[in-house]
């Protein structure tokens, strides 16, 4: 399969690799300087673009990878472009900060049948693999029924938008393992001065497993742990930022032992992922799933604001959904302003004022005109 590049990130080298390992082209690069070196080596061929919307109009270019580094609103740019074409993306997750332009995004795949992929090779470590099968196993499990699932972000961030990025990355893997989560409370003292270092976060779902995540300071290196503790005993898997060694020990019956993992490939499965998913298997993760993660992070702030929990409610966003909403807030606008209006036009005529008497006619057109807009959505329906 034939890719194009927009950008690097910290999965570049990984994902150029795996694309040359696995016999794909890149025929296609843009803002990915510091990797030119590594790209001229495996892929000879590839077009090096001053200006990544020339790769818009290739016709070689199959899929495109949109790295998650960089200007957040040039990337938002990206995606919606190649979103409008159709066009198969596989995208660093979180691939912008605001959830506004992953329900964006995903109304527009909805029209355009564009494949859009967040980019999260998390899920396929060998250890949440294992993770995953012990929780779907239930009682069967090594720990019993799982009833907590503990992710510890080892890290020194103290900055929001460092952080928020790192909890949408962890999030993602939680509703991996868990399922959905429809419900958020936040704790953070000094929130107010953007210092979310010390962070906390609970979640719970409908299969009634508690989340709780929370910023600490790392052991050896920086990393997620995760712990999963069960009626039985707990479970505790450990994945470093730096791609070292993942580990996954037990600690039940009164005995620890480490579990073998096999090696980890990762960004290679993701990419195989993809690659099914353009051919008609839905093998990667949803954007819808990426989006839900995304709602979580914006429900931070509320709760902080706040100070409660904040639930969530699995609506669907859509262009008919967005224009029910604009059509109801112009109808109550019209419905005041043509009251005042009435008794504005009762009170000129009042004092004689000419043709007064023809503002209540003016506004009852008014009124016609906008119910007769109700139905631009049957005149130019949507195949969707």
């Amino acid at each position: 399969m034939r890719f194009a590049l927009f950008g690097h990130d910290e999965f570049t080298v990984e994902l150029l690799d795996a694309l040359f390992h696995q016999g794909h082209e890149l025929v296609a690069v843009a803002d990915a300087e510091p990797h030119r070196a590594l790209v001229q080596r495996l892929f000879p061929r590839a077009q090096w673009l001053a200006d990544w919307t020339d790769a818009l109009e290739a016709r070689d270019v199959e899929a495109t990878l949109v790295a998650g580094d960089g200007d957040d609103e040039v990337r938002a740019d990206q995606l919606r472009r190649l979103a409008q074409l159709g066009a198969n993306v596989l995208a660093t997750h979180p691939a912008h900060p605001s959830v506004l332009v992953y329900f964006e995004l995903e109304m527009i795949c909805a029209e355009t049948r564009a494949k859009l992929v967040p980019l999260c090779p998390w899920r396929w470590q060998p250890g949440v693999e294992q993770v995953q099968a012990w929780i779907a196993d239930d009682e069967a499990s090594p720990i019993g029924k799982c009833e907590q699932l503990l992710l510890e972000r080892g890290s020194t961030l103290r900055d929001g938008a460092a952080v928020t990025a790192a909890f949408a990355r962890d999030v993602d893997l939680a509703l991996h393992l868990v399922g959905d989560l429809n419900s958020l409370s936040a704790m953070a003292p000094a929130w107010e001065q953007g210092n979310l270092g010390n962070l906390g976060v609970q979640m719970t779902g409908p299969v009634g497993i508690s989340v709780r995540w929370a910023i600490t300071p790392p052991e050896s290196s920086a990393g997620l742990k995760v712990t999963l503790i069960g009626q039985q005993g707990k479970a505790t898997l450990t994945l470093p930022d730096d791609r070292g060694a993942e580990t996954l020990v037990v600690h039940a019956a009164g005995e620890t032992r480490p579990e073998a993992l096999e090696e980890s490939h990762a960004l290679r499965d993701a990419l195989d992922a993809f690659v099914e998913t353009i051919e008609g298997n839905e093998a990667a993760p949803r954007w819808s799933i990426a989006a839900r993660g995304m709602e979580l992070v914006d429900s931070i702030e509320l709760s902080l604001r706040k100070g409660k929990t904040i639930p969530l409610y699995n609506t669907v966003p859509s262009e008919q959904g967005t224009f029910k909403g604009i059509m109801a807030a112009a109808g109550c606008f019209l419905i005041l302003a043509s009251l005042g209006l009435v008794l504005l036009g009762l009170l000129l005529a009042r004092f004689g004022v000419r043709h007064a008497e023809k503002i209540p006619l003016a506004v009852a057109g008014l009124l016609i005109a906008f119910l007769l807009l109700q139905s631009l959505r049957f005149v130019f329906p949507r195949g969707s």
